[in-house]
């Protein structure tokens, strides 16, 4: 059924009808969605921290937009940007298929565009704000927790230093699950706090951000604060384990192998590698590096990026002047 596949996403993809109906309706629900963003403690947390971390440039923005911009949408709009963002797709085809038969019905199918030029313009429209070591950004709600994110700046998206930030990452708060060094001070036997992990996000055009997000309650706030502070002083500052170094650079190996047992995951993984410039075949080798990490690696990339930070902070507003800001957005 590969060729009547390839048939039918390709009507897909090139022909679609954009209903006024179908767009009315998604409209609504999109619009809804937005409303509802600050329901959860993790969205609101998120979005308050890319708007202070990314300032002017457009990571900042929601993808989902905002109700206002999405009552002004036309229909004719949303098929105009469809045929600019998939003038030229790049198609990935994994399975039992051979390169050949791949080719000719991608050809068939969507035409000789599909070998065009598809790369992304990377230049970044706007520079990131400054961060200052220290400062502080605050939001109160109603919630009875405190959610806290640390921000650093991290590495991007085909980044050489990829690698070793996955494994700096696994050391403090697990790869894909929780583990690491914040996770028994916070959780464990101390259980400080309800939720804590960190991750580098890599974005494009050379930017990169990478977080802590916790969530605790008001009178474990301060304490919390100073763990993590302490923790990213460590790591920062000394050399981790052998058995800590083996430990975590087997964790990812092994995740990775899991998460791309599957055609789609790796034909996906091959697809955005290929959109954003680095390659489809980028991830490939991606473990080998892994393995390839030392101690003095980690140690590098600690101090290279997580020496500065800024914190943002959303709940109740006496907690929150715990933590002495230095801006305050009340």
């Amino acid at each position: 059924d590969f060729e009547k596949g390839m048939e039918i996403l390709a009507e897909v993809v090139q022909t679609p009808r954009f209903a006024p109906e179908d767009f009315a309706r998604e409209r609504r629900l999109q619009i809804n969605a937005v409303k509802s963003m600050d329901d959860s403690w993790e969205a609101e947390a998120q979005r308050f921290f890319r708007t202070t971390y990314f300032g002017n440039h457009p990571y900042a923005l929601h993808p989902l937009g905002t109700a206002a911009s999405l009552e002004r949408m036309t229909v004719e709009e949303v098929s105009a940007y469809h045929r600019q963002v998939l003038a030229k797709p790049i198609i990935a085809v994994f399975g039992k298929v051979t390169r050949g038969q791949a080719l000719e019905v991608a050809e068939k199918t969507f035409g000789n565009g599909s070998n065009g030029d598809h790369a992304m313009d990377l230049t970044a429209p706007a520079s990131l704000p400054e961060i200052k070591p220290g400062a502080v950004s605050l939001k109160a709600n109603n919630k009875t927790q405190v959610a806290l994110i640390y921000g650093c700046r991290g590495v991007p998206y085909g980044g050489d230093d990829l690698p070793a930030i996955a494994v700096l990452d696994t050391i403090i708060s697990g790869y894909g699950y929780p583990s690491g060094r914040l996770h028994e001070a916070l959780r464990g036997s101390a259980d400080l706090v309800y939720f804590v992990h960190a991750w580098n996000w890599p974005g494009l055009g050379g930017i990169g951000a990478f977080q802590i997000m916790t969530q605790t309650s008001p009178e474990n706030l301060e304490k919390v604060n100073g763990i993590i502070a302490t923790e990213l002083q460590k790591i920062c500052q000394e050399e981790v384990s052998a058995e800590e170094l083996d430990s975590a650079r087997e964790s990812i190996v092994i995740s990775e192998a899991i998460d791309n047992e599957s055609l789609r995951a790796r034909a996906m993984q091959a697809t955005f590698d290929e959109l954003y410039g680095v390659g489809f075949d980028f991830h490939q080798d991606f473990p080998d590096k892994v393995r390839a990490v030392t101690a003095e690696d980690v140690k590098r990339v600690a101090q290279k990026y997580l020496q500065d930070f800024i914190l943002t902070a959303t709940g109740p507003e006496e907690a929150l002047k715990k933590l002495r800001p230095h801006k305050e957005d009340l």
